[in-house]
C-alpha cells in the first residue's frame, strides 16, 4: 500500500480549513453562524477544488505530450 504525504489527502486539508475557520471566529472575523454555514459547505467546495485541479493537471500533462510528439515529428523531418 503506498502512502502519500500528509498535505496531500483531503482529511489533512478538511482539518486545516476548519481550524483557520476557528481562529476567524476566536478572533472576531465571523460569527459562529457564519462559520457553520461555511463548515457544512466546505466539503463540498474541496471536492469541486479537487476536479478542478485534477482537469488541469490533466490537460496541462496532455498539451505537454502532444507538444513533445509534434517537436519530435517536425525534428525528424529536418
Amino acid at each position: 500500500m503506498l502512502y502519500k504525504p500528509g498535505y496531500k489527502t483531503s482529511e489533512f486539508w478538511l482539518a486545516l480549513s476548519q481550524q483557520i475557520l476557528a481562529l476567524l471566529v476566536v478572533a472576531g472575523y465571523l460569527s459562529t453562524e457564519q462559520a457553520d454555514n461555511l463548515v457544512s459547505a466546505l466539503p463540498g467546495a474541496i471536492v469541486v477544488l479537487t476536479f478542478v485541479i485534477n482537469g488541469a493537471v490533466a490537460l496541462w500533462r496532455y498539451i505537454e505530450s502532444r507538444e513533445a510528439i509534434k517537436t519530435a515529428l517536425v525534428e525528424a523531418k529536418k
